[in-house]
């Protein structure tokens, strides 16, 4: 026998359903269990409380999660700490986990022992955990959308009060906006409607769906009236959001699946979630194309497109890829969508991780932290040491504020570089470790207020200091400026004709001036900048030797190069990367 809801309970606020529909025995049949006595909540250990992680420095809203199943699924079975390695090797914070509860909200036997090892390990790794509610029940044709509301309840409500300690976010359902389409068939397959329209929904499944969210929903709020809810969809499905709204559905968070690699569709969904002025998280995200390897660089650049195009959309909090591990055995394109492929197919204990690992390593880095890792090359780099804790908090501030990189370059580099461009000049040009405060003063002073890097190299050239360290000659001269600046001795005519020029009258800084405006000079200083800039080891190609050689020819400075360099690409990346290393010891970039 069904039961049917009284329409005046319906109306009535849940703290008095909710006794009534678990304590009465007048609730029988459908929702009893096989004995025929109700579950009711139940009092457990709630030691376990997860934290979550501070905003990244670069000034990032977002907080990155992944999808797994270690509730429920044989793939996740046994190995719950290589599953939380890799989500601490990823950068991610916040595991989306499907609740293997009763309709009651109780986990029992296996499901709890697993419950409890899971939350016992992310609370010591400081993982949170968000849990996703889920039953379809209410589906059944059989049930009206007075059952759906109480299936909902019971379930929000019995797990709310048994675990509540646990969660400040759940999500309830998943993906029930399908439940809601029109569809057709064609060769087997369901093709459902777009959903970007109101004639593609089925008005009495829409209705049975917000019912259901309704009680789930009312049922973890009577159990903890502070806690958030999470209603998802997919796709371009954005009219389903508007069809809660029009029926008054009170949620917290939107969360969004997306798989598909179609851009106009996906900024124009983007564009109508930002309407409903809520947090977007989207709590799955993966592409199709995840199945081989000949199709895992395309998953690459699906996750690199999107994200990019995600991270300018301030209302969207939180990513979660879908997810850890490969699911062998599932069924279609499910079985694919793993970060990781088993190295043996339904041997679930050893596993590599597919190229998008890389991808999401270097996008989450980028997100949270890439401010803050480029301030800290710039210290590393441009002032050779290590950044101090106030200096790279006042400067990752002044970028966070102010993201013209162009800009911060141009303030960052008199307050130090200059003074250490110096160095790195005078040191080996005068054979000495060190100066006084009062020549770093000058020198740098000289430095702000206009005097170039060649000027600089010249002065100290023609200097009397230098002249004597080349034994006072013309000849010991020219030697001593051949082998400082471009490290080898002069030829037998090179060291006559400028010996010459010197003893003819030239200057000393003419000469000096003439040598660093050579290609050879020119040439040797690129390479030491790619070197030292953007960490290139052995050889650097021909042709970007040859077009910053040309560029120094047509009128460039040496600044000039070293700013190019540092508002690179290739600067940018290998800042992130290297930020990802110093704070993930022992894991790999790929």
């Amino acid at each position: 026998m069904s039961f049917l809801y009284n329409k005046n309970l319906m109306q009535r606020p849940l703290c008095f359903i909710l006794p009534v529909l678990l304590l009465s025995g007048c609730v029988k049949t459908k929702f009893d269990d096989k004995d025929g006595k109700s579950s009711s909540p139940a009092t457990i250990s709630r030691s376990v409380t997860c934290c979550g992680v501070n905003v990244g420095s670069s000034g990032s809203t977002k907080m990155w999660g992944v999808n797994g199943h270690p509730d429920n699924q044989v793939q996740y079975s046994g190995n719950i700490d290589a599953q939380l390695d890799l989500m601490q090797e990823l950068g991610m914070t916040q595991y989306r986990v499907d609740m293997g509860a009763t309709r009651f909200g109780e986990l029992v036997g296996d499901n709890l022992t697993k419950f409890n090892e899971l939350m016992t390990k992310c609370q010591q790794r400081g993982i949170t955990v968000l849990p996703v509610l889920i039953n379809k029940e209410y589906q059944d044709s059989n049930y009206t959308r007075d059952d759906a509301y109480y299936i909902g309840a019971i379930l929000g409500n019995g797990f709310a009060s048994r675990y509540g300690s646990y969660f400040d976010v759940y999500e309830v359902g998943n993906e029930e906006d399908t439940y809601t389409l029109h569809y057709n068939v064609v060769n087997g397959k369901k093709l459902y409607y777009s959903g970007e329209n109101l004639s593609d929904y089925i008005d009495p499944n829409f209705e049975k769906v917000y019912y259901f969210y309704n009680g789930i929903i009312q049922g973890i709020k009577a159990a903890d009236p502070t806690a958030k809810c999470i209603i998802n969809a997919q796709s371009s499905h954005f009219v389903f959001l508007q069809l809660l709204s029009m029926h008054n559905v009170q949620y917290d968070i939107i969360g969004w699946h997306w798989y598909d690699d179609v851009p106009d569709k996906f900024s124009l969904t983007l564009d109508k979630l930002a309407t409903y002025n809520k947090d977007v998280w989207f709590t799955e995200f993966n592409s199709r194309a995840n199945k081989t390897m000949e199709t895992f660089s395309q998953t690459s650049d699906f996750v690199y497109n999107y994200l990019n195009i995600m991270e300018t959309k301030s209302f969207i909090k939180k990513v979660f890829p879908y997810e850890l591990f490969n699911e062998d055995g599932a069924f279609e394109e499910e079985k694919f969508y793993g970060l990781t492929y088993w190295n043996t197919p339904f041997v679930f204990t050893a596993y590599t991780k597919k190229p998008v690992v890389a991808t999401w390593k270097y996008e989450i880095e980028e997100n949270l932290y890439g401010n803050e890792d480029f301030i800290y090359s710039m210290f590393l780099y441009c002032n050779d040491r290590v950044p101090d804790a106030g200096g790279l908090a006042y400067w990752t501030s002044r970028l966070t504020s102010n993201p013209d990189r162009q800009s911060i370059i141009n303030e960052f580099l008199p307050q130090e570089a200059y003074g250490r461009w110096v160095e790195e000049q005078y040191f080996p040009l005068m054979d000495v470790s060190s100066f006084t405060d009062d020549l770093w003063n000058y020198w740098l002073g000289r430095m702000q207020s206009g005097t170039t890097r060649e000027q600089m190299i010249c002065e100290l050239c023609a200097s009397d200091q230098f002249y004597t360290l080349g034994g006072s000659t013309a000849g010991g001269y020219v030697t001593r400026l051949f082998n400082k600046l471009l490290g080898r001795a002069p030829s037998s005519s090179e060291s006559t004709t400028w010996a010459g020029a010197l003893n003819s009258g030239s200057t000393r800084y003419s000469v000096a001036n003439s040598i660093i405006h050579t290609q050879e000079y020119y040439s040797n200083f690129v390479n030491a900048q790619f070197h030292k800039l953007l960490r290139r080891t052995g050889s650097i190609e021909q042709s970007a030797i040859d077009y910053y050689t040309g560029k120094l020819s047509g009128g460039w400075m040496q600044a000039d190069l070293i700013n190019t360099l540092l508002m690179s690409d290739e600067y940018w990346y290998s800042g992130i990367n290297e930020g990802y290393l110093r704070r993930h010891p022992g894991y790999p970039l790929n």
